[in-house]
């Protein structure tokens, strides 16, 4: 399961620490363990922040992005809506793309 906290920890690898990955994204550490610890929401400006660190391939860093839309708080009563929509274009762009919990196949 794709999780905002995975890119945050690969990001953060590739810089050496959070520290550093606070400077390549323009937030301060406190921010970044913040973010780490959820008290700081991961948004979609930042995962693509944390995507562009990465250098990730456009089709993945639209992924994350869409997660860190999903996962906001604000979107909690849309977040279901909103993930079945999600892996319906994945599924058509790439078969057998891995699922978030609560997404189940379904019998045709």
């Amino acid at each position: 399961m794709k999780r905002m906290q995975t890119l945050l920890d690969l990001a953060s690898d590739k810089c050496g620490n959070d520290s550093a990955l606070g400077r390549q994204i323009d937030k301060t550490p406190q921010q970044v363990n913040d973010m780490r610890t959820g008290r700081l929401t991961i948004t979609p400006e930042t995962a693509a922040l944390l995507c562009g660190v990465l250098r990730m391939p456009g089709d993945e860093a639209r992924e994350w992005v869409a997660l860190a839309l999903i996962e906001q708080p604000k979107n909690a009563s849309r977040a279901a809506a909103l993930r079945r929509a999600l892996f319906r274009v994945i599924r058509r762009l790439r078969p057998g793309a891995s699922r978030w919990d609560g997404e189940e196949r379904r019998a045709q």
